[in-house]
C-alpha cells in the first residue's frame, strides 16, 4: 500500500475535487506541477479512476439534459444547469430523439414550418437575424440551422438588393444627378453612392481624380500620359521616364558632414584660452 504525506494527500484530494467540479486534468496537473499521467496514477492509488468517473458523469449529464428539456427548459438554461455548452446540449437532445435533427428535419412538419417561417421573416419581412430569434424564441445559431435546412442562403438576398440599388444609382447618375442628390433621393449615405459609381465605372478614379487631379494608382498603372512616380519618394512627377527623380530627390544632399567637421575642429579655440 502506498503511503502519502499529509501535504501530498491534501494536494491530491483538492485536485480530485477540482476535477469533479469540471476542471480539466491537464489544467489541474499544471497547477500542481505534475504530469497529467502521473496525477492519474496517484488518483488510482487512492481508488479514484478519473476516466470511469468522467464517463459516468457524462451519462448523468445526458439524462439530466433530456429530463430538463422535457420540463420545457431551453437549451441555454439546460446548459447552465448541467455545466455544458448549449451546442453540446443540443447534440445530446438530437441524439436522444427529443429534438429534430436539422439535417433530416424537413421530414418533420413542425420543423419544416419553422424553417419556412424563419425564411419568410428574413426574406420577405426584411427582419434581422436577432429579431427573428427573439420572435421565435430561439438562438441565432438555431435560426441559421433552420435556413440551412430549408436551403436558404441569406447572402443571396443581400446581393439581389445591392444589384437593384446599383441599377437605380446608375439610372439617376445618367439622368444628370450628382452623388449628393442621388444619396438624398435614395436615403443612403453619399459614400455608398460614390463607391457604387466607382465600382460600375461611372466615376474614373476612387481618389482625387474626381477633382481633376490624377491619382498615384492611375499613374503607377500607366493610365496618365506624361506622368510618372518618383522611384525614391513615389510622388507624381512630369515626364514619362520611370527612373527620373523628382526635383527634391535630384538635389544634392549638401555638405553636412564637412560642416560638422569644421565645427568640431574649432572647438578647443572657442572654449579654451591659448597663449599668444
Amino acid at each position: 500500500m502506498t503511503l502519502f504525506t499529509r501535504e501530498r494527500l491534501d494536494t491530491l484530494m483538492n485536485a480530485m475535487d477540482a476535477f469533479k467540479d469540471g476542471e480539466a486534468i491537464t489544467v489541474i496537473a499544471k497547477q500542481c506541477h505534475m504530469d497529467p499521467r502521473h496525477l492519474a496514477r496517484q488518483w488510482k492509488r487512492l481508488g479514484f479512476d478519473h476516466v470511469q468517473w468522467a464517463r459516468q458523469r457524462q451519462v448523468e449529464q445526458r439524462e439530466r439534459a433530456v429530463a430538463l428539456y422535457g420540463e420545457g427548459l431551453s437549451t441555454d438554461a439546460i446548459a447552465e444547469h448541467v455545466g455544458l455548452s448549449a451546442n453540446t446540449v443540443r447534440d445530446i437532445l438530437i441524439e436522444s430523439g427529443d429534438m429534430p435533427d436539422p439535417a433530416v428535419g424537413l421530414e418533420n412538419a413542425d420543423f419544416d414550418e419553422r424553417c419556412q417561417h424563419s425564411v419568410h421573416m428574413h426574406r420577405d419581412l426584411k427582419m434581422r437575424t436577432a429579431e427573428i430569434a427573439d420572435e421565435m424564441g430561439a438562438s441565432i445559431d438555431t435560426v441559421y440551422r433552420w435556413w440551412r435546412a430549408a436551403g436558404y442562403d441569406p447572402k443571396e438576398r443581400v446581393w439581389e438588393e445591392r444589384k437593384e440599388r446599383n441599377a437605380r444609382i446608375a439610372e439617376l447618375f445618367r439622368e444628370g444627378g450628382d452623388v449628393r442628390a442621388i444619396a438624398e433621393a435614395m436615403g443612403i449615405p453619399t459614400t455608398t453612392v460614390y463607391s457604387a459609381c466607382v465600382t460600375m465605372g461611372l466615376i474614373n478614379s476612387p481618389s482625387s481624380a474626381r477633382l481633376g487631379y490624377p491619382s498615384a494608382a492611375d499613374v503607377k498603372k500607366g493610365k496618365v500620359p506624361g506622368k510618372h512616380l518618383c522611384p525614391r519618394c513615389t510622388i507624381i512627377c512630369d515626364g514619362d521616364d520611370p527612373n527620373a527623380l523628382c526635383d527634391s530627390c535630384s538635389k544634392p544632399k549638401g555638405r553636412r558632414k564637412d560642416a560638422l567637421a569644421d565645427f568640431d575642429s574649432g572647438w578647443l579655440e572657442r572654449n579654451f584660452c591659448t597663449k599668444g
